[in-house]
């Protein structure tokens, strides 16, 4: 774990929640996570985030289309408690922006964006992006579930990071 607290930018992709401790981060740190359930405690995410201004945390994998969506969840009678109370939830309430596993599907059926598997070479990266570009779909907004950071946060970050290098 060394390693990990060592480093300034980290990638989140695992199904396990919570392996990230986010005490243990450096200031200056970044984590983009693409994890479902997130690799680190939210709420420990967001509270440091608000008391120190230190480390930036956010939700990766979110695309923003040019136009709200409407989501409905449909789920059997005994599953609709358990995630109703979950905050998987929180991937349908924003009608800004939808995950790009979600979306990937439609882009390689309907625009032409090639299906792939394996290691993915520059010109399908390219071909995707395209696709992107025409249906207007681009960045969501940075987000670590209900928390955004404001242009204010930002700067402090960036003051902050800098100072941690020093």
């Amino acid at each position: 774990m060394k390693s990990i607290d060592r480093s300034r930018f980290i990638i989140g992709a695992t199904n396990a929640p919570g392996v990230l401790d986010v005490e243990r981060l450096s200031a200056g740190t970044i984590v983009v996570d693409d994890s479902f359930p997130h690799c680190f405690e939210t709420d420990r995410a967001i509270g440091r985030m608000a008391s120190r201004g230190d480390v930036l945390l956010v939700e990766g994998g979110f695309v923003s289309p040019p136009g709200a969506i409407e989501w409905r969840l449909m789920l059997p009678p005994n599953l609709a408690p358990i995630f109703g109370a979950h905050r998987a939830t929180s991937l349908l309430t924003d009608p800004s922006a939808i995950t790009a596993c979600i979306l990937s599907s439609l882009l390689s059926e309907q625009h032409g964006a090639a299906a792939t598997t394996g290691p993915v070479g520059a010109a399908a990266c390219l071909d995707h992006w395209q696709a992107l570009e025409r249906l207007g779909i681009g960045a969501a907004p940075l987000r670590c579930a209900s928390w955004s950071p404001t242009a204010a946060y930002m700067a402090a970050f960036s003051r902050n990071s800098r100072s941690a290098e020093e």
